[in-house]
């Protein structure tokens, strides 16, 4: 945003006074020029980095992180939940999970009554 004002009012005040216009008719335009030109800038940008950390798995406002669990078309989540319970690593993945919610969220045994078993 603060680049799009310099460049507004740089490019207006300057083509204003080698058009032969006065000093407060360009100081003018170069106001009015880097005003609509860091409207503008602000606007698509602050667009282009929310949709840009939003496609990252941040937060599209503010750039923090979010959950990382996709909702979508997935099938049955009860199928999904046999066969994951089934398979020969569950276990691990258990723990995997285990330690990435310590590290990452802060939750170790015992907070709010979770009972984490491995």
């Amino acid at each position: 945003m603060a680049g799009g004002f310099g460049g507004g009012f740089v490019g207006c005040f300057g083509n204003t006074w080698l058009s032969g216009a006065g000093f407060g008719v360009g100081l003018k335009a170069g106001f009015v020029g880097g005003a609509l030109s860091a409207a503008f800038s602000g606007i698509s940008g602050g667009l282009i980095r929310g949709l840009t950390d939003m496609a990252k798995g941040y937060s599209f406002w503010d750039g923090t992180k979010t959950s990382q669990f996709v909702v979508g078309k997935a099938g049955n989540y009860n199928d999904i939940a046999k066969t994951y319970n089934a398979s020969a690593d569950a276990g691990i993945n258990d723990a995997k999970l285990k330690n990435r919610l310590w590290s990452e969220f802060d939750v170790v045994e015992g907070n709010f009554r979770i009972d984490i078993q491995c």
